[in-house]
């Protein structure tokens, strides 16, 4: 067991790493384009998500860390992608956004946990290892010219 302060070492770290992650996504994302970042981000985990259920917890810890990091680079892209698509909507875009992305988790903890209840909980952490695997729909993004102020 990891004393407070050893914990609150590891939280200052990873959260001190996402936002480096996301200061340089944001950069590759004015870059590249953001539809290659989405890509990038969602897709980039599938590996050591599909990894996971065969490792040990060590390895589960180090490879949760890798896969927070990458999703949680992606989330300014995402949300700056939207608004371009819609400019003179930012407020809409990003209450729908927030909105969705709380009730959709919501509503999916509670299915998962049923069919936890049903099954067993090793079905449902493999089952959760395909989940990046559904970033291939972002193939159907448009590409989108951001609008000159």
């Amino acid at each position: 067991m990891l004393r407070p302060s050893s914990r609150s070492y590891i939280c200052l770290h990873f959260c001190s790493l996402r936002h480096w992650a996301r200061f340089w996504v944001d950069r590759w994302g004015d870059r590249f384009g953001r539809k290659y970042v989405i890509w990038f981000s969602i897709l980039g985990t599938a590996p050591f998500s599909l990894l996971m259920p065969h490792v040990d917890l060590f390895w589960t810890c180090v490879l949760s860390i890798i896969i927070g990091l990458v999703l949680s680079s992606a989330f300014p892209a995402i949300l700056v992608y939207a608004q371009e698509l819609l400019p003179t909507k930012l407020g809409l875009i990003s209450g729908l956004f927030f909105g969705l992305a709380f009730g959709i988790a919501g509503i999916a903890a509670a299915v998962l946990g049923s069919i936890a209840d049903a099954k067993d909980i090793a079905y449902v952490y493999r089952f959760c290892a395909y989940m990046p695997l559904l970033g291939l729909a972002a193939v159907f993004l448009p590409n989108v010219k951001p609008h000159a102020n």
